[in-house]
């Protein structure tokens, strides 16, 4: 009987061996799928933050060239400024200097040389030997020119004045060609 009990226990231990054997395969069996779970779920995080580091990467470049733009629109605003400020300067030097200007070209002497010019150049055509109707359109011509010039200034100037009447040179009398009178 000894040796029937050894091989029923034998066969027990035997049998309880391999039902512990079996139980360690399949507790390794479902620790391998929760590790191979575990190591999916791993590569999926792994995945999800190479994305993120990429799109990271994407932001910071967007914010440098953020940063570029905004150094660009502040140097714009600097240039802006800048102009602004000469701006300011050329508005209040430009009407006093246009002024003078306008003064100049319209005081009696300036006037007076003026008409003198245009007599000077009515006789020098005359004298050349161009018609007198011919000499008379181009001293208009000089005259219109000269009330234009005098006209354009004066409509950059603040205050406002009277316009200048052309200058019309009369045909001498007693034909000489000295005296040449203009109308006011």
């Amino acid at each position: 009987m000894f040796s029937k009990n050894r091989e029923e226990e034998l066969e027990q231990a035997k049998e309880k061996a391999k039902q512990e054997m079996e139980s360690e395969r399949i507790r390794l069996e479902r620790e391998r799928q929760q590790l191979e779970l575990e190591r999916e779920q791993l590569e999926k995080l792994r995945g999800e933050l190479d994305q993120r580091e990429s799109k990271l990467e994407e932001l910071e470049d967007h914010l440098e060239d953020l940063e570029d733009e905004l150094d660009d629109h502040e140097e714009e605003i600097e240039d802006a400024e800048s102009v602004r400020e000469i701006l300011d300067v050329v508005s209040e030097k430009i009407p006093n200097l246009m002024r003078g200007i306008d003064d100049a070209l319209t005081t009696p002497e300036a006037m007076k040389k003026k008409a003198e010019a245009l007599a000077t150049y009515f006789k020098t055509l005359v004298d050349a030997g161009m018609d007198k109707g011919i000499a008379e359109s181009m001293v208009m011509i000089q005259a219109s020119e000269m009330n234009r010039i005098v006209s354009g200034y004066r409509a950059h100037t603040a205050r406002p004045r009277a316009p200048v009447p052309p200058v019309r040179p009369t045909r001498p009398h007693h034909h000489d060609h000295r005296e040449v009178k203009i109308d006011d």
